[in-house]
């Protein structure tokens, strides 16, 4: 708060002696009768004294408010939130929206010498987290771009063991083969692949499938065979564009009532797993898969209703 000192004159006319009265001044002399004030000069009529005050005259904020706190920022904006203060963009513009893309470019568009620089980043973070991959970007696997954007990436057999999370940045991403790896989890961030149709993970060391899995909603195909998952989650059932499911050769005891749900799905292979029981709701799809092939697990008890009368093939019982 600003203050500003001014000297205030007492100045007092009239008797030759000085009476005190119950009246006391704001430093702490007495004075008789009423006082008078004009602006800066208190005038009393008994005597004459002379007596230099302090006033203190609080400062007006930009917002009108005397005393108050608001201050206008470089964007001219009064606030007394200093946290919302606009700052200088990338070319120095206070409150302006320029700013550095992907590429390290202030104002820039995204892509340098036509590839879009978001997609070449997740390109070098499979570099930096695989220490057996080296060279550039744009070297690693088999890749398609169309329009600057990845579209199409074949990782497979180059033994891949960690998978960045900056994958779900590839939102252009319609293929992606990373199978005969040595991966052991998928990120959650792959549930960020809108535009993905078709996943190949096969011959792997997963254990799980992230539930983000269900997000996937162009997926039409997804291979998990020959890994070593127990379970898959039950947002599987969201997957209402898959078409193709190989689960075969896994460690599966069991499979979620969402399978119910796969009403596009013609190819279910789940055989070489631990499977005990089937849900009934399979039979909810039964009639439109053209491949269904169980063989090769402990279905030993009661089976869905709809494959009673079914060769379910050879299975591993006591």
């Amino acid at each position: 708060m600003k203050k500003l000192l001014l000297l205030s004159i007492l100045f007092i006319v009239g008797c030759d002696k000085y009476a005190p009265t119950d009246h006391t001044h704001t430093d702490g002399i007495a004075v008789t009768d009423t006082l008078y004030v004009y602006d800066t000069l208190i005038v009393n009529y008994d005597t004459t004294i002379f007596v230099i005050d302090t006033v203190y005259i609080n400062s007006i904020d930009c917002d009108g408010v005397e005393g108050g706190t608001a201050e206008l920022d470089n964007c001219n904006v009064c606030d007394t939130d200093k946290t919302n203060d606009c700052v200088p963009d990338c070319e120095g513009v206070w409150g302006g929206d320029a700013h550095i893309d992907e590429c390290g470019v202030c104002a820039g568009d995204g892509f340098s010498n036509g590839y879009y620089c978001r997609d070449l980043n997740v390109l070098q973070d499979f570099n930096d987290l695989n220490a057996n991959l080296s060279g550039q970007p744009l070297e690693i696997g088999s890749q398609n771009w169309t329009d600057g954007r990845l579209d199409s990436l074949d990782l497979s057999g180059i033994g891949l063991t960690s998978i960045p999370q900056s994958i779900g940045n590839l939102n252009s991403l319609v293929w992606l083969m990373l199978y005969d790896n040595q991966l052991t989890s998928i990120p959650e961030s792959i549930g960020d692949l809108s535009s993905l149709e078709v996943l190949t993970l096969w011959e792997n060391q997963l254990t799980s499938i992230p539930d983000r899995i269900g997000d996937l909603s162009s997926l039409e195909v997804l291979t998990l065979s020959a890994n070593q998952l127990t379970s898959i989650p039950d947002r599987i059932g969201d997957l209402s564009h898959l078409e193709v499911l190989n689960l075969y050769d896994n460690q599966l005891t069991s499979i979620p009532q969402s399978i119910g749900d796969l009403n596009s799905l013609f190819l279910l292979v789940l055989s070489d797993n631990q499977l005990t029981s089937l849900p009934e709701s399979l039979c909810s799809i039964y009639s439109n898969l053209t491949v269904f092939n169980i063989n090769t697990n402990f279905l030993c008890g009661e089976l869905p209703s709809c494959l009673i009368d079914v060769n379910i093939g050879e299975q591993d019982c006591p």
